[in-house]
């Protein structure tokens, strides 16, 4: 292996001194010949056992994936994959699930790709294997790998290499994993060969921009990231941007900015751009007469940061085998992420569905996260850990999810108070937007949700029963059917529509100002107010929540019979935000008596 690792360093070094300009710079390859590198990684998930005949071949069961030498060859070795399986009598082989992972690697650029060859080696089957080639940004494990695959091959050509390639552009600047996923069902033998990654760029190059939002002022000034690829490093270079056609440039003289290194560069002038507007703009350095590539840049004004909240919405049942494990990786999430997790558990087809909910939302399947109305999230992908095969890190991909979420900066802080007079809930949600908006779509959309639920009639089936090998918060310890059950997060109502109230949210914004919308309805299947709380969720235009917030519901000494004649003159009516009125409004007022007492009553 260290013969290999050396000539891809020298390899390495050739392409970058290639070119003055542009090279094609090989970050990985493989073809085998020292069989599976030991910096690969490999995942049996199918845990099935190999047919004989795949035994003789040399693929052996707990294998995934093998090195073998092909036939007619002195040497070319290439790494395979079966899904020909030992199968039980009556039963039905299921399709292989093996995985295939690269080592780490940063993606330069947009212009990167990976290519390999692979086929089908088959004697006795028709169809071709079916496989994905999938990227992580977070690490090697199968769970990392929650993007949806680069590329997946349906069928692949039998018994002849086929060359392939796909796009890493999406990646760019980023820290990688690859992995081939063998997904076929009942073939043979898929075979890969020849890996390659490689990334076609400049030696030099502006890899980013700095600051994409700036918070707190409208006057920003604008820097970049100089990135060196070639084993001559730079000494001195021009930084140039162009904003609303005129262009600003700054010298830099004496720097030493080495093979690889970054070099942060700014410019002394200073752009203006008002709350919510973008500035576009263009950047780029001049090396001695030599131009890279441009790069598009942007930046955001925003009087101030929001802090951000995730919803995760989950389709679970009382029928659902699996839906134990959506349980425990939404526990483990509240646990883990008490201030920016809010969960609600949605149930389909059993006596606590809710209609007009989450059948409108058509998951894939069963348990399933909905991430901010954008993101699938299944708590059943697999984990390889020490040798066997764990849930406990299935809370990964919805994790993933939300950290992405809370890194994506959002436009508005929102709030929301709530109250509660014999099942009529009254709630008040304050959205305070950071940007000016001059046609603004937002609106406001409710859910109850209320925490330890019993009856009779409330079960849980529990396909984890018995699996001693899985970490399971005791799941595995529980009955195939666990009866009676406590059930937790159940979303109870919808306040008004699932989609949210059109016109709850003005279509003109003016950053720092806060909007209010206030709400009544009654909500009749509530077991305990004390473990209801409100979830709020302001959602866009493509209905994606943009921020959201949940509350406990506030049970009040509020009366509905505020005319009694012993009570002190009323001299005023306020709203719970302060404001007053002459009469009455629908909704919570607040009395106030000419002895000085207050009053809250509802009407």
């Amino acid at each position: 292996m260290r013969m290999k690792k050396a000539f891809f360093l020298c390899s390495f070094c050739l392409a970058l001194s290639a070119q003055a300009n542009s090279d094609d710079v090989l970050l990985h390859e493989c073809n085998f010949g020292n069989g599976i590198p030991t910096e690969y990684a490999t995942y049996d998930l199918d845990q099935q056992t190999h047919h004989y005949t795949m035994v003789q071949a040399g693929l052996d069961t707990g294998k995934p994936w093998t090195a073998l030498r092909e036939r007619g060859t002195d040497g070319n070795y290439y790494v395979a994959s079966t899904s020909k399986y030992k199968v039980p009598k009556g039963e039905e082989a299921q399709p292989a699930n093996d995985w295939l992972v690269t080592p780490g690697m940063r993606i330069p650029t947009a212009k990167t790709k990976i290519t390999w060859r692979a086929q089908s080696l088959c004697e006795n089957v028709m169809k071709g294997d079916t496989y994905e080639v999938r990227v992580s940004t977070t690490g090697n494990k199968p769970e990392d790998f929650v993007d949806a695959p680069v590329i997946t091959i349906e069928t692949e050509a039998i018994n002849q290499w086929t060359e392939h390639t796909a796009d890493l552009s999406q990646y760019a600047d980023q820290y990688v994993h690859i992995a081939f996923v063998n997904r076929t069902h009942a073939g043979e033998i898929l075979a890969i060969d020849d890996i390659r990654v490689s990334s076609s760029h400049s030696a030099y190059e502006v890899i980013r921009a700095i600051d994409t939002h700036v918070f707190g002022t409208e006057e920003h000034t604008l820097a970049g990231i100089l990135r060196s690829n070639s084993v001559d490093g730079i000494n001195k270079f021009t930084a140039c941007c162009m904003v609303d056609g005129k262009e600003y440039r700054r010298d830099f003289a004496d720097v030493d900015i080495n093979s690889g290194e970054d070099y942060r560069f700014e410019f002394p002038e200073t752009f203006s751009a008002a709350y919510g507007d973008t500035l576009h703009y263009r950047m780029w350095v001049d090396i001695e007469g030599y131009r890279p590539d441009t790069l598009d840049a942007f930046f955001v004004s925003m009087l101030f940061r929001p802090s951000r909240r995730t919803v995760a919405e989950e389709g679970t049942g009382m029928w659902c085998g699996y839906c134990p494990l959506g349980t425990v990786a939404m526990d483990r999430m509240k646990k883990k992420y008490p201030d920016t997790f809010i969960g609600i558990a949605a149930h389909y087809d059993d006596i606590l569905e809710l209609e007009g909910y989450i059948r409108q939302f058509h998951l894939s399947s069963y348990p399933m996260f909905l991430v901010n109305r954008k993101y699938e999230a299944d708590p059943m992908v697999l984990a390889q850990i020490n040798g066997k095969t764990d849930y406990t890190t299935m809370e990964g991909a919805i994790e993933t999810a939300l950290l992405h979420e809370q890194s994506q900066v959002t436009t508005a802080d929102v709030r929301l108070t709530s109250s509660e007079v014999d099942k009529m809930i009254s709630i008040q949600a304050e959205a305070c937007f950071a940007i000016h908006e001059d046609n603004a779509d937002y609106r406001w959309a409710f859910v109850v949700v209320e925490d330890g639920m019993e009856d009779t009639k409330f079960y849980q089936a529990n396909y984890m029963s018995g699996r001693t090998e899985y970490n399971l918060d005791g799941y595995e310890n529980k009955a195939e059917r666990i009866y009676p059950y406590t059930f937790n997060d159940v979303a109870l109502s919808i306040a008004g529509q699932l989609n949210g109230f059109e016109g709850s949210v003005p279509t003109k914004l003016k950053a720092g100002e806060t909007y209010t919308f206030q709400h009544q309805f009654e909500v009749s299947n509530m077991q305990n107010p004390n473990n209801v709380r409100i979830v709020a969720m302001l959602l866009d235009a493509q209905g994606h929540v943009v921020n959201a917030t949940q509350t406990p519901l506030h049970t009040t000494g509020i009366t509905t019979t505020p005319n009694d004649s012993s009570l002190a003159p009323i001299i005023g009516y306020y709203s719970l935000d302060g404001r007053r009125f002459s009469t009455p409004i629908r909704g919570i007022n607040i009395i106030r008596r000419a002895d000085g007492s207050t009053q809250k009553v509802i009407r």
